[in-house]
């Protein structure tokens, strides 16, 4: 899987970064299934948006956009979203064979 991770508008600093790379665990059990991911973090004047784009080896292109005030709680809500899509993904194409 490759990872890409830049913050537009932003700097992330290393506690970001390490947070960030922390909550990207959960996807570990996904690896095999995800062959790009790009997230992007973008600083506005109402807070942080996250951005993820994931494609999966199936060929399925997902795009999640999660927003808050708070740079922790956006990310957190940006990768539930994406584990919790691929794993539907992957069910389906399973239930399909």
């Amino acid at each position: 899987m490759e990872r890409f991770i830049q913050g537009i508008h932003y700097e992330l600093s290393n506690p970001a970064q390490e947070y960030i790379n922390k909550k990207l665990q959960k996807l570990e059990v996904l690896k095999d299934d995800i062959v790009d991911f790009k997230m992007l973090v973008l600083h506005e004047k109402s807070g942080y948006t996250v951005k993820i784009d994931t494609h999966t080896k199936w060929g399925g292109i997902s795009h999640i956009a999660c927003g808050s005030s708070k740079l922790y709680k956006a990310v957190n809500q940006a990768v539930d979203k994406t584990v919790k899509k691929i794993k539907k993904e992957k069910e389906k194409i399973a239930e399909h064979k």
